[in-house]
């Protein structure tokens, strides 16, 4: 490991006994290898109050309760075609 948090993901796969399935697909291997960010995110005050009139009652977390309680996908990863991405409420 290189630092904790390659540690930490490395206990979670061992504690939760999860078995991920590697990508066959090489457009789809790029596909999630774009999709990874990374960077320094911290705060450095203890408190901020946004002034933005457009933004009422906004909390950043509010949403990521919901999105993070269902299990992550571990295998059987599909395409799915247009007419099935339409049927999918985005916003």
């Amino acid at each position: 490991m290189l630092a904790s948090p390659g540690l930490a993901w490395q206990a979670a796969l061992k504690m939760t006994n999860v078995k991920l399935d590697l990508f066959t697909e090489y457009d789809l291997h790029l596909l999630i290898e774009r999709g990874i960010r990374s960077g320094v995110s911290m705060i450095t005050y203890r408190y901020s109050e946004a002034n933005n009139s457009q933004c009422p009652n906004y909390d950043s977390t509010k949403d990521n309760k919901w999105a993070m309680s269902p299990p992550l996908p571990v295998s059987d990863f599909e395409w799915i075609s247009p007419d099935e991405i339409s049927q999918h409420e985005i916003c």
